[in-house]
């Protein structure tokens, strides 16, 4: 095994471990960024634009050459599409945890109290589907269809969505 390939694996890890836990971190917590300012993009990077802009900054960083570029580049890519994989089931194992222990929570709760619940998870993934905006791959608009939990309001105990 060459150092390149060591070091390509490396990165690979840390890539994957910095995407799943970003993911899974502002998928709970709300973005509190200031406002774009005149001429900046709104809403997060397309998952293409992240992918080259992360390639851009090892390859830069490693100063490849070109012959490495073209070797390098199509292993950085299969890699990046395994890391998109893995942070996919992430957040499906995450969002599964949180609907049961929700309804968990709301068999202990009043009424009125469960259908709160019911309107904060709706809210927490209509928040979370704007910030990640750019969803695919398994259960994702695009391709695979739409995000977790991005299904009909269920009927709450009182019998209204």
């Amino acid at each position: 095994m060459t150092r390149t390939t060591i070091a390509l694996y490396i990165a690979l890890i840390f890539l994957a471990g910095g995407i799943a836990g970003a993911g899974v971190a502002t998928a709970y917590k709300p973005a509190k960024t200031p406002p774009p300012q005149r001429g900046e993009r709104k809403g997060p990077p397309s998952p293409e634009e992240f992918q080259n802009h992360i390639f851009k900054r090892m390859k830069e960083g490693l100063s490849l050459t070109p012959e490495q570029i073209e070797k390098v580049e199509p292993v950085f890519r299969k890699g990046f599409e395994e890391v998109r994989a893995v942070q996919d089931r992430s957040i499906k194992e995450v969002e599964a945890a949180v609907k049961k222990n929700h309804e968990e929570i709301g068999k202990l709760l009043t009424p009125e109290q469960a259908t709160k619940l019911e309107e904060m998870d709706r809210e927490r993934e209509k928040s979370f589907r704007e910030r990640r905006g750019h969803w695919r791959g398994p259960g994702r608009p695009g391709p695979g269809g739409p995000p977790p939990g991005d299904m009909p309001p269920k009927e709450s105990k009182s019998g209204t969505p």
